[in-house]
């Protein structure tokens, strides 16, 4: 007789390239920055560089410690909404991620999203995958000093 695995305690998804395969927009957003300020960068080495690094962290690399939190702040604001409405269109779940939400919904698994993104773009996401019934938490970058 075979004992039954036992189930995790619960669930906890990253958002971006877990949820979604958000990444290429990412990086997109970051030439397109860095280009139109005519800041040097490594096309080779941008993406270790950017994916997965909050946008103060970047700001920070890229324009010098100097900058303002405000500042870093709008200019966060302004790249992620450029985000949002290129991604709008793409925001679809990774192959076989609805079948598992529903399985472990199922089993009664409780589900949460911990991304080092910002509150306003994992909202988008979940809201447009539709999966913000199924979760019971959802912790940002925005809510910690250390992602």
């Amino acid at each position: 007789m075979h004992k039954q695995a036992e189930l995790p305690a619960a669930v906890i998804f990253d958002m971006d390239g877990v949820l979604v395969d958000s990444n290429p927009f990412h990086l997109e957003k970051w030439i397109d920055f860095l280009n139109e300020r005519r800041i040097p960068f490594d096309p080779a080495t941008l993406p270790e560089l950017i994916l997965g690094k909050r946008n103060d962290t970047l700001f920070r690399h890229f324009l010098g410690s100097e900058l303002t939190r405000e500042e870093s702040k709008r200019l966060s604001e302004e790249i992620e909404s450029i985000f949002r409405k290129v991604f709008k269109a793409h925001a679809k779940p990774l192959p076989g991620l609805d079948r598992l939400i529903q399985e472990c919904h199922a089993a009664g698994m409780p589900m949460a999203v911990a991304s080092s993104a910002m509150r306003k773009n994992v909202e988008f996401v979940v809201e447009a995958l539709g999966y913000h019934e199924y979760l019971c938490a959802v912790v940002t970058g925005d809510e910690v000093t250390h992602p």
